[in-house]
């Protein structure tokens, strides 16, 4: 899924969607954002509007996303969409440095979004 700005429509991040598992269902995003786009807010605007897609209306019960533990943008995404940290692979990147890093795996369930988005869900 592909996210513009708004006034040029120049391209500015996009966010990936793959199932992980549909008998749950459970499916995993991710993202980047165009190198002039960055830190803008499109990449968290555009995860959001995905998990509403995915947990409001294509009945997905959880979505995943993972990140190497040195990348401080997506992990505000991360932060700022209500994800929890769910697990830690160690040393599972290497770096142009020849250093490594660890991966971190985080989760957000179909219930914490409802919790924090109701407006999403209408009552019944």
């Amino acid at each position: 899924m592909g996210a513009f700005e708004k006034t040029s429509g120049e391209f500015a991040a996009q966010v990936y969607i793959a199932a992980v598992n549909w008998d749950l269902p459970e499916f995993e995003i991710g993202y980047f954002a165009d190198v002039d786009h960055e830190g803008k807010g499109y990449v968290t605007e555009a995860v959001q509007a995905v998990l509403a897609s995915l947990l409001c209306q294509a009945g997905a019960r959880r979505v995943r996303l993972q990140t190497d533990e040195t990348n401080r943008r997506s992990l505000g995404v991360a932060e700022r969409c209500g994800f929890t940290l769910e697990g830690r692979p160690r040393e599972t990147k290497r770096k142009p440095d020849g250093t490594t890093c660890d991966d971190l795996i985080f989760g957000l369930l179909k219930r914490e979004f409802e919790a924090d988005n109701p407006q999403k869900f209408p009552s019944t």
